[in-house]
């Protein structure tokens, strides 16, 4: 189950139902809207919302949609 709904609909050019009928292992693609763009508006989000900072780095590892939700939750409680 995904955790971070909020910050996952601020993100992806797709709709939170649409995201909450996915998979959690569905692999992050440009299809979804998982680009450039995407990551800079999650590295925003997670520094408005948790007042942390996420290195972009972290992003280029991330594969799924599963792997996305626990980078934030990881980040949001350090």
């Amino acid at each position: 189950m995904l955790v971070n709904k909020d910050i996952l609909e601020a993100i992806f050019v797709i709709d939170i139902e649409e995201i909450l009928e996915l998979d959690p292992e569905t692999l992050l693609d440009e299809s979804m809207g998982w680009d450039s763009m995407a990551k800079v508006l999650l590295i925003a989000e997670i520094s408005d919302k948790f007042d942390k900072t996420l290195d972009a780095d972290d992003l280029e590892t991330i594969q799924s949609l599963n792997e996305l939700d626990a980078l934030i939750t990881k980040t949001a409680s350090e």
